[in-house]
């Protein structure tokens, strides 16, 4: 088995019962993964209905045409999750920029 290197690839010691961060090439049995517990987070409202549990990290991939709400929804969750849990969040405007529309979301 792939030994994990560095703080943020810690492998999971069988019988014990803590947050596991395991090494993408790391190799885990069945038994080991039912015991594992993988920090979450719970959204409230409209947002988790539709999400529901969050693992830590998570990621979230908006996609949809021209002019349909995706950055609108992309700063609604944010909104949520900056009121809910007190996170900060960095939006990044990457093909929209700065620009009125822009303005007139935040």
């Amino acid at each position: 088995m792939p030994k994990s290197s560095g703080s943020q690839n810690r492998a999971f010691n069988p019988g014990t019962t803590r947050t596991a961060v395991i090494a993408s090439d790391q190799v885990v049995l069945a038994n080991d993964l039912a015991k594992m517990n993988f920090k979450t987070i719970s959204v409230r409202g409209k947002f988790g209905k539709l999400l529901g549990k969050l693992y830590i990290p998570f990621y979230i991939m908006i996609y949809g045409s021209r002019f349909h709400g995706k950055s609108t929804v992309a700063l609604m969750f944010a909104d949520e999750l900056v009121k809910q849990h007190g996170y900060k969040v960095l939006y990044v405007a990457n093909e929209e920029g700065a620009k009125g529309t822009m303005q007139e979301k935040v």
